[in-house]
């Protein structure tokens, strides 16, 4: 799991090189179709309507995220409840009015959804978990943050070793 703002397709293409596992929420720029070889994306409209008409608390498409190298993966939806779209909706369209844009509607029916993308095995983490494991990574951003404006971590120099003495060691 890393930060969305640190995470690209290349990224995601290196776990999997490793044989290690990725998880982490779907940014709404990023191309997700349905097989290696699909030409047309995924209908995330489709999947809004189908949660809605269900009423299902999520779903799991195999997807391949990706235009040029697709990765194969699991995408875990669920609607996003209406304060967090409001927020998300919000945010984008203040950026959108300061460029002199709109929000289209596509970026708006995605943002009706949490997409989480992962290449871990059902077998491994159920899709009901998913989310649960997602955002305790936001509780370690909370952690750090906490960290840096109460103990001024952000301070420190990571590059250099820092020496302790015993006496600090023993307590």
């Amino acid at each position: 799991m890393r930060d969305m703002g640190y995470c690209t397709l290349s990224f995601f293409s290196k776990v999997c090189k490793s044989q290690a596992f990725f998880l982490n929420r779907l940014t709404p720029q990023v191309n997700i179709c349905s097989d290696q070889h699909a030409k047309d994306p995924v209908d995330i409209n489709s999947l809004l309507k189908k949660l809605k008409k269900d009423r299902l608390e999520l779903m799991e498409v195999a997807v391949f995220p990706g235009k040029k190298e697709r990765i194969p993966a699991r995408l875990v939806v669920s609607l996003a409840d209406e304060t967090t779209y409001e927020k998300r909706l919000r945010k984008t369209s203040k950026q959108a009015k300061s460029t002199g844009n709109k929000v289209s509607d596509k970026f708006k029916v995605r943002a009706r959804l949490n997409m989480i993308v992962t290449n871990v095995p059902p077998e491994i983490l159920k899709g009901k978990d998913i989310r649960k494991v997602y955002s305790l990574r936001w509780q370690i951003e909370l952690i750090f943050k906490n960290w840096k404006s109460l103990v001024t971590i952000d301070e420190f120099n990571t590059k250099k070793s820092i020496g302790l003495n015993a006496s600090f060691m023993e307590n």
